[in-house]
């Protein structure tokens, strides 16, 4: 088969367009629009998909809540934790607990239970702990902070003078409540 002309002035056209510096240029923006969007729209997949992952988590008690927790809706694996590293005596009951660890309840945390009040934490391998039976407790000052991402602290003075501090999140307000109990707790048992 032989080519016309007209056939010679379309692939002449073809051959025009594909080395245009227009073309190259529409082409390069389309590719890079095209691969910025899907690099984009990967990226926030992976964000979505970590924060479910972080949520059922929490959920099943897997890591820490970010919050402070009511003694009866502490996951198994937070009380499993605070029995096996020694931190709860045989029938103590977990009035409240916040724990300050990312990834694992062995990292810090703060509670009181219907016996004493007690602030954990880790450094390196070593487990550190003070406590006070409410007895030996002569005050509780809370210092709150309202600020986003910040802690309340609340420190207990012991009679001997000597004084811990407990770190509670502020998120939802629970840091009030926790201390309210604290008090009423320390009150009635002191």
């Amino acid at each position: 088969m032989l080519a016309t002309d007209e056939d010679e002035a379309d692939w002449a056209q073809v051959e025009d367009d594909v080395r245009s510096p227009a073309y190259v240029r529409r082409a390069f923006r389309k590719g890079v629009l095209v691969g910025c969007g899907t690099g984009l729209l990967g990226i926030v997949a992976l964000v979505l998909i970590a924060l479910v992952a972080l949520g059922v988590m929490i959920e099943t008690g897997l890591v820490p809540d970010s919050m402070a927790v009511r003694g009866e809706d502490l996951p198994a694996s937070a009380l499993t934790f605070l029995a096996e590293a020694g931190l709860l005596e045989e029938q103590e009951q977990v009035l409240y607990y916040y724990c300050d660890g990312l990834v694992s309840f062995g990292e810090g945390g703060n509670l009181f239970t219907d016996r004493r009040v007690i602030s954990y934490w880790e450094e390196g391998e070593e487990l550190f702990v003070e406590q006070a039976t409410y007895s030996e407790i002569s005050a509780i000052e809370p210092i709150y902070d309202d600020s986003l991402f910040a802690n309340s602290q609340v420190w207990v003075e012991r009679a001997s003078g000597e004084a811990f501090q407990l770190i509670v999140s502020n998120e939802d307000d629970l840091d009030e409540e926790f201390v309210e109990l604290l008090i009423e707790t320390w009150t009635a048992k002191r």
